[in-house]
This record gives C-alpha cells, sequence and structure tokens, in this order.
C-alpha cells in the first residue's frame, strides 16, 4: 500500500514518498521516487562527467560511487556518492528532472517540490548541502530555488537527514519545466571527501491548500468549480487520494452524497495513517459498501489496540441514539437516498489516558440519514463514531487516504483545517499548516485575495493573534485585511465590516471600512489598559498608525436603543504591548487598543450574530496565527462542557473543572442551567439531572 509523506512545519522526519507519471497534465501514482538511482547503487552507472545537464542522470564534477567502507563510511545499503574536493569553489553532483508533462499544473501554481537526502564525512566542519531549483527547461534558467545547508561532524558513523522544500511548501513558479537537485560542499571545507546517499525527490499537487498525492492508480484532476476529481479508479480498493494533515487537529473533506448512483458492490473507504519515527502504518478505517438496501457500514480502529467502537447519532445536535462497546464486526446501514452532500470530518481527540484516537463525524448536507443499526431505524443528521480504548500514545503527523472500488470516479468539493477549535479554508492561493498551537499560511501573492477563512459558527465575536507584523521587514504596500462576516435579515455570511492593516515604510497604517453596512464615515476610540486616551469621528479611509501589531478582533456590540432588534459591529485592533498610535492630525498617545466603529447617524442594521472572519494579506511571505477564539450565541445550557456533541460521563470532570476555575463564555453557556449568567454550584443539580435523563 502507497504511503503519503507527511510532516509536521518544525518536527520533520523520514517519509514515504510517492513518484508521478503525467499525460496530457493529469497525474498518477506509479513507483517510489522521481529520481534515478537515489542510492547510488553499484554497477548502475548512472554517475557521469558533467558536461551538460542530462535528463534523469546524476552528473558530477568530481565524484565516484563508491561501497563501504570508505574512510570508516557504511553506505545505508550498497553503494553511496562520495563528492571529493576540486579546483573550484564548491563540488557539486546534480540531476535534471523534466516535468514539463505537468505545465497547465505548474503554471496554475499547483504543483510543489521537496528534496531530501543523507550526507556523511569525516572531515571536521565539513560544510555543504543541498539544493533544489526550478528551471525553465533542460538546459534553462533558473526560475526560483530552496536550500539546506549544515556543518557536519567527523564520526563517520553519523548519516544526517537533510530537507529542502519541507519546511514550507516549494510551489514551482510558472514556465517551470524541470527540477535540478544538487549535493553541494564547500571544498576548502572537505579533503577525504562528503557523502551522500538516499535522495528523494517528490513532487506533489495542491488542492485546497494542502498537498494531495493520488494512490493506485487513481488520476487527479480539477473540476471547473475547483472541485478534485478522483478518477481510473480500479476495483482493488487502493485507488484513491491521500492527503496530508500533519499535525492539525481535524480535517474535514466535502463530497457529493447519492448512494443511489453507486454500482452494487462498490465501496468507498477511508483510512488513518500516521508517522512514528519515520514509518507510516494505518491505525482505522471506515469503509461504505453499496448494497440493495443503501450504504453498509464497517468501522475499524484495530490499530489503536481497540477492538470496540461508540456509535452516536445526532438529529439537529440532540442525541437519538448511543451506543459504546459496539465489536468491530457489527456494521449499521445507511438507508438515505437523498442527493446531497456529505461532510466527513476526522478530529484527533485524547482519551482519558492522554492516548491519541480519531473521531469520525459524517454529516448530512440537503437531506437525513436513515440509519439501521440492531434492527433499529434512527433519524439523524450527524453520525460519530470512535473507538472505546485506546493505545497509541503519540505520532509525528498523519494523513487521511481517501480510495475507493469499482466507482468511475468521486469528487472532493470542499476542504477544511481544524485549528483553535475552527474550521479553516484556503483563499486564493495560499495554503495553509496546522498545528495544535499555530496555523500557518503561507503562498501569499500580492492579489491581496490569498488568506484564510475562518467558520466561527454562530458568534457574538472574535480574536485572532498572530506573529506581530514588523514593518521593518516588509515590502513598503503590503498589507493584512481582516474581514468580519454575519447574519443580517437571516442571510448568512454577508461582509459586515473590514480593516486593512498596511505596511507604509516603518510604521503600519489602518483603514476601516463599514461601508457594507451603510456607514461612509466611522470613528476610533485609542485606549490604553481600557482608558480612552484618543478619539475621534468622521473619519474614512486610513485612519491610524501604529507599530508591531499581533492581533486584532471583531464583534456585536449593544444598540443604543435597547428596543431595536440585533447589534451593530465594532472591530478591534490590540496590541501585545503599549505602542505609539497616532490618529490622523492628532499627537501621538500611547496605547494598546484601537476601536473602530460607525459613525453616528449610520442608518442601523440589525446583525444577528456573526459567522466568520478572512484573513487575506498581500506580499507578506506568510501569517502565523498563534491563537483565536470566539463567543459562542448562547440557545441554552445543554450539558455539553467538553463540547464533544454528547452529554456523558466525560462532561463530568469538565463540569467541575469550569466551576473550580474561570469557566470560558461557552462553557458557561453549556451550564448555567438557571441562566443567571454564571456557571456555578447552583447549576449542579440540574446538570445532574440532565446527565441521569440522558
Amino acid at each position: 500500500m502507497k504511503r503519503v509523506a507527511t510532516r509536521r512545519t518544525r518536527e520533520i522526519g523520514t517519509c514515504a514518498v510517492i513518484v508521478f507519471l503525467f499525460a496530457q497534465g493529469i497525474v498518477s501514482a506509479q513507483g517510489s521516487n522521481l529520481l534515478v538511482d537515489r542510492g547510488f547503487e553499484p554497477g548502475s552507472a548512472s554517475l557521469v562527467s558533467f558536461v551538460a545537464p542530462l535528463d534523469g542522470r546524476w552528473a558530477a564534477e568530481d565524484a565516484d560511487i563508491v561501497t563501504g567502507p570508505d574512510n570508516g563510511i557504511y553506505p545505508i545499503r550498497d553503494g553511496m556518492l562520495r563528492l571529493n574536493s576540486t579546483s573550484l569553489d564548491a563540488s557539486q553532483v546534480s540531476q535534471w528532472i523534466d516535468v514539463s508533462s505537468m505545465a497547465a499544473l505548474i503554471d496554475d501554481g499547483r504543483v510543489a517540490a521537496r528534496f531530501r537526502a543523507l550526507v556523511n564525512s569525516p572531515d571536521p566542519a565539513a560544510n555543504g548541502g543541498l539544493i533544489l531549483t526550478a528551471r525553465s527547461g533542460i538546459p534553462g534558467t533558473q526560475l526560483g530555488s530552496v536550500s539546506s545547508t549544515i556543518v557536519l561532524d567527523s564520526d563517520p558513523n553519523t548519516w544526517r537527514h537533510l530537507f529542502a522544500g519541507y519546511g514550507s511548501h516549494f510551489i514551482l513558479p510558472a514556465g517551470t519545466r524541470a527540477v535540478e537537485v544538487q549535493f553541494s560542499f564547500d571544498n576548502d571545507s572537505i579533503v577525504l571527501g562528503a557523502y551522500g546517499d538516499e535522495a528523494v525527490l517528490e513532487l506533489e499537487v495542491l488542492w485546497f491548500g494542502r498537498p494531495h498525492v493520488p494512490l493506485g492508480l487513481a488520476v487527479l484532476g480539477a473540476g471547473m468549480d475547483g472541485s478534485l476529481t478522483v478518477s481510473n479508479i480500479g476495483s482493488s480498493g487502493e485507488d484513491g487520494v491521500a492527503i496530508e494533515v500533519g499535525q492539525a487537529d481535524a480535517l474535514s473533506v466535502t463530497t457529493p452524497f447519492d448512494p443511489a448512483s453507486m454500482p452494487i458492490g462498490s465501496f468507498t473507504e477511508s483510512r488513518e495513517v500516521v508517522e512514528i519515527a519515520g514509518a507510516t502504518q494505518t491505525v482505522g478505517y471506515s469503509r461504505m459498501e453499496r448494497l440493495p438496501q443503501g450504504l453498509r457500514v464497517n468501522s475499524n480502529f484495530s490499530g489503536l489496540g481497540a477492538s470496540t467502537y461508540t456509535l452516536t447519532l445526532l438529529n439537529n445536535e440532540s442525541t437519538v441514539f448511543s451506543q459504546t462497546e459496539i465489536p468491530d464486526t457489527m456494521t449499521f446501514d445507511i438507508l438515505s437516498a437523498f442527493n446531497g452532500k456529505i461532510k466527513c470530518k476526522w478530529k484527533r481527540c485524547p482519551d482519558v489516558n492522554e492516548n491519541k484516537y480519531w473521531k469520525r463525524i459524517w454529516r448530512a448536507k440537503g437531506g437525513l440519514f436513515d440509519v439501521n443499526f440492531d434492527g433499529n431505524l434512527f433519524t439523524s443528521t450527524t453520525i460519530i463514531v470512535e473507538p472505546d480504548t485506546t493505545t497509541l500514545a503519540n505520532f509525528d503527523s498523519y494523513a487521511i487516504e481517501l480510495t475507493a472500488a469499482d466507482l468511475s470516479e468521486f469528487q472532493i468539493l470542499e476542504e477544511a483545517l481544524e485549528a483553535f477549535t475552527f474550521d479553516h479554508s484556503i483563499l486564493g492561493r495560499a495554503t495553509m499548516e496546522g498545528s495544535p498551537d499555530q496555523l500557518i499560511v503561507s503562498n501569499i501573492g500580492s492579489s491581496g485575495e490569498d488568506g484564510v477563512d475562518a467558520d466561527i459558527g454562530q458568534a457574538d465575536d472574535w480574536s485572532a493573534f498572530w506573529q506581530a507584523l514588523d514593518p521593518s521587514l516588509l515590502p513598503t504596500g503590503a498589507y493584512m485585511e481582516l474581514q468580519t462576516n454575519g447574519s443580517v435579515n437571516d442571510v448568512p455570511d454577508q461582509l459586515l465590516g473590514s480593516v486593512r492593516i498596511e505596511d507604509i515604510g516603518e510604521q503600519l497604517q489602518a483603514a476601516f471600512d463599514f461601508s457594507p453596512l451603510g456607514a461612509s464615515t466611522y470613528e476610533v476610540h485609542v485606549l490604553l489598559d481600557g482608558v480612552l486616551v484618543d478619539s475621534e469621528t468622521g473619519l474614512s479611509g486610513p485612519s491610524v498608525t501604529f507599530d508591531a501589531v499581533g492581533c486584532g478582533g471583531g464583534g456585536d456590540d449593544n444598540p443604543t436603543d435597547p428596543h431595536v432588534p440585533g447589534k451593530e459591529l465594532k472591530l478591534v485592533i490590540y496590541s501585545p504591548s503599549p505602542t505609539p498610535i497616532m490618529i490622523t492630525g492628532h499627537a501621538p498617545v500611547l496605547g494598546d487598543e484601537i476601536v473602530a466603529v460607525p459613525s453616528d447617524g449610520t442608518p442601523f442594521i440589525g446583525i444577528q450574530h456573526l459567522t466568520s472572519f478572512d484573513v487575506l494579506a498581500a506580499n507578506i511571505p506568510q501569517i502565523t496565527i498563534l491563537e483565536e477564539s470566539a463567543t459562542p450565541v448562547c440557545s441554552g445550557a445543554t450539558g455539553d462542557l467538553n463540547n464533544d456533541a454528547k452529554i456523558d460521563g466525560r462532561d463530568i470532570q469538565a463540569f467541575l473543572n469550569a466551576i473550580l476555575t474561570s469557566p470560558t463564555s461557552s462553557e458557561t453557556c453549556a451550564g448555567d442551567f438557571n441562566g443567571d449568567g454564571s456557571l456555578n454550584l447552583d447549576d449542579v443539580s440540574d446538570f445532574v439531572a440532565m446527565l441521569i435523563n440522558c
């Protein structure tokens, strides 16, 4: 079974790789590596003297393929590369690979490359590394490159891993028709030589801001609507696509759902694949097989040490069925025949012993699930499957594999990564890397349309903290724009207002915009530790300058007239520490908060709630989001304190922790049974009663 190469931004291990064959710009998976002779094995005759670039051959200025031991160094297998000192500045060995068959995908900004290898030397302080270069052809001009360097020790027993293009995506520039990989060591630093082994070049196709790798004989293609089509599917069950997730909390994938269109006996399958110490393994799967009466679902978590699972069915967030300790040999059927969409989510969770497991969540979009379990029929909007016990303590990163059998093709319509409990979707050509403590948004161009959208459900406010923007490191004119979206008059996801933070040289400048609410001007208030220190009304366009800024947010604000339904919008920029802030026409003041609201007299538009916020940017290399939060609209106590869409014994500890500490707004909402606006001991009896009734 082929595996996807997975990684975390700051923790990189050895990975399995996929190679690509190309036909009319479509990519399919075959073999294991794009490079010829990755291990420099004896007798391969792949090493030639460098005269001109050659496709698929290692070319050297002065190098040999040797067997070990050589100067005390042993190869990983039978052979290895030795770079000898030359009269030039550096000793180099390179290989060029023709990628012209991928021209359409490359020019569309969808192909990323990365190069890794092992290096060693008996010389003290041997200095060199790897270079990965995009070329216009063979031969061709350089269009872009990325490198990784190291100073080696003199221990011949120490092979060191080097990675080029792994820390962030090296997206091949438009016009790339060849890729060159290169070993390069400074001649002055090597006397006995520098050694290389196990060289790997891999290319990945980007959709939805994430690397996607075809599995088996599958072919990946782009739909007219930006969707991903996976075709050329046979009957083996091994054809499909692998999606890198890394260390993100969860991945969501939305696909069409129409069981009636599936041939009898065909199936789809999802697998969770983890990387532990450089090796990949499948730890669980779910299969949906088409039967005459619907879909039969088999779930297995044996790779996590679980032989039983829990099935929970929700109907509009209310639990209609839940049973634990179901043997993994026991299936359930989905009898629904609606033609709509299904949103599949794989959420990484810790159990009571802090072991890791995956919760699989299927949400119906455009219909309802009719679920038959053990002869009982339930109608639900959400199906949740999770293991009862797990033994997987930790892992480096993970991926989701989606495969099928006996289908002509399947589609992926949308994808999202979860970070800080919110689903994030890319905007424009941005890419994103998630982990439990940050979300990195990169591949940001100059259009202002690249960024990320965060779905916050139904909220009263939101905030986000990011690594502070340093105007001294940004090009003049670079900017980040925060947009707040909400529901107005029952129409969701309407743009309500925005703030653009732009580099103007040595400082940043903010321009607020409330025009979607009918406001042509706005007022600004500068605060320090919550105390007003400056303000101005009737502003438009850029109005405030300041130094570094690291967070911002938006929120509802109660209207002046309490009899008017709805809420009004305010936008806020926070500084991590007091900084000089200057409103246009005013003297600078020391402040840590900038609040903007529509000017008085603006026609009132009632906002029901906020639904999402967008972070867009132009000419900023990357944005690292460190924290996000939102205050959900409270519709009454649910008892679901741990926010797992169930009310059970796992909520007891969360309830007690919230009472004994400072509960969050969402915890207060879920546990405030007596409606006094706080979570305390007065809510215990009602919480216990709900647990008993559930």
